[in-house]
């Protein structure tokens, strides 16, 4: 009798874990650019200086969509088709994040780590299958590129590669990843405003010649 108790106790306990484990969907993401144990340079540059990417540049973090395939920035610099800003359980947008986040003040150019917390698997895969959850980081060379451009400076953007979500530990519930394992990041886009606004003086001077145009035409 005490031997088929222990035995149902064993089975109780397996399962309440396997309930517990269906149910522990929720993840933190560790996402970083920069692992000194590599020994290699990963960090993220201006493809037409090579300088360094600076501190408080834009990084958004995204999810690729249901198609699992990367789109292209859309004309406000946000992410296009049915790629999103990776969100969290409360649908609150965290993958906003920049160059030099979790660095020391003055030390953060060309890389970051940050932690994204609380993310529901479900939210991205209804079937919680993580190798179909596709992610990838778009990385800009200003920290609002709308307003840059919209000041006409020439912004800059580049691409990581996709990531999934199958290396998620869903016993510890983290999942880490290096979004530039094996070689460092470039922009490899730029877009500049050339739309300038003329100045007051230069829409007189327009104006005066015109008029003077037409005097002549008409002394004629």
């Amino acid at each position: 009798m005490l031997r088929i108790k222990g035995h149902a106790i064993i089975v109780m306990a397996v399962m309440f874990f396997l309930v517990g484990f269906t149910h522990a969907t929720t993840i933190d993401i560790l996402i970083y650019n920069d692992d000194p144990s590599k020994n290699i340079d990963q960090k993220i540059y201006n493809h037409i200086t090579n300088d360094l990417i600076p501190v408080g540049s834009l990084v958004q973090v995204i999810w690729a969509g249901m198609d699992g395939l990367m789109d292209l920035t859309g004309s406000d610099f946000s992410p296009s088709g049915d790629d999103m800003i990776v969100f969290d359980s409360t649908n609150t947008i965290v993958g906003n994040i920049a160059v030099g986040d979790g660095y020391p003040s003055g030390s953060g150019d060309g890389h970051f780590i940050a932690w994204l917390s609380s993310i529901k698997i479900e939210d991205y895969n209804s079937n919680a299958d993580l190798s179909q959850i596709q992610m990838y980081i778009r990385f800009f060379s200003t920290p609002d590129p709308l307003d840059s451009y919209n000041s006409n400076d020439t912004v800059l953007w580049g691409e990581s590669g996709l990531f999934s979500f199958e290396n998620a530990d869903l016993l510890t519930g983290l999942l880490e990843i290096d979004v530039a394992p094996n070689q460092p990041l470039f922009t490899s886009h730029s877009a500049v405003n050339d739309t300038l606004i003329p100045e007051p003086m230069s829409i007189i001077l327009f104006i005066l010649g015109n008029i003077a145009v037409l005097r002549k035409i008409y002394a004629n």
